[in-house]
């Protein structure tokens, strides 16, 4: 499911949230929360963490940055227990992370949602600068289909090599 939109609310007395109905079903049995970018929280699907983890097993145990990076990421995500009414509470750690003070932002992010401090969120989508948002995604495409053209032609050589060797 691809996640669209965004939703505004408050924590309640004991920093509860809620993940909006919208996107309940989306996230499916069990979902993770953790650190994300630009001072956001994401919140991703049981299977996308699965995916995001595996890439981490992937780092060698002979590099030690590599190693204390996905121990610093895995650190900080966890499974929160959601009650009967579907709140569960906000980390503490993730709460002071994002500036979360009441008001929250939870914003779809494709494959993902992003929570906000309704602050950053308002920082950070500014209209003023959609152009250029819009710009930044292009050249990337643009960059992406050149990557898979050029990994599609060392393939294709690497094919004629082992067919003429």
């Amino acid at each position: 499911m691809d996640f669209n939109g965004n939703f505004r609310q408050n924590l309640d007395e004991k920093n509860r949230m809620r993940i909006p109905a919208k996107f309940r079903e989306g996230l499916g049995d069990g979902f993770v929360m953790m650190k994300g970018p630009s001072g956001s929280i994401s919140v991703l699907t049981a299977a996308e963490a699965k995916k995001f983890q595996d890439l981490l097993r992937g780092t060698s145990l002979l590099d030690p940055q590599g190693q204390l990076n996905a121990n610093r990421i895995t650190d900080a995500m966890y499974y929160p227990e959601v009650d009967e009414q579907g709140r569960f509470v906000l980390k503490n750690e993730l709460k002071a992370f994002a500036k979360i003070t009441k008001e929250i932002v939870v914003s779809g992010a494709t494959e993902r949602l992003s929570v906000w401090s309704v602050e950053r969120y308002e920082i950070i989508f500014n209209d003023n600068d959609y152009d250029q948002v819009l710009s930044n995604v292009n050249d990337r495409i643009i960059a992406n289909k050149a990557q898979d053209v050029a990994l599609a032609s060392i393939s294709v050589k690497k094919g004629e090599d082992a067919s003429n060797g």
